[in-house]
């Protein structure tokens, strides 16, 4: 298991076993299931991510009931 695999199922079995609830959402570079923690009701966060499968980095968007990340795209000129 790579470290940063390895950080992530631990990190996550911590959340579990403390009661958190987590969603699972498809990676947006390989399509494996990748599991967050929801953010409070009415919250919404967001930050840059890496993949635990493939290591491919995305940009992550959690609410309370839902979860998805995008690839980021190059910054169009004006």
């Amino acid at each position: 298991m790579t470290d940063l695999k390895q950080r992530y199922t631990e990190y996550n079995n911590r959340l579990r076993a403390d009661g958190h609830k987590l969603l699972a959402f498809p990676c947006p570079a390989c399509d494996q299931a990748i599991e967050t923690q929801a953010a409070p009701a009415g919250d919404e966060w967001d930050t840059l991510a890496n993949c635990p499968h493939c290591e491919a980095m995305y940009f992550k968007i959690v609410t309370s009931t839902a979860a998805h990340g995008v690839i980021p795209g190059p910054i169009e000129q004006q």
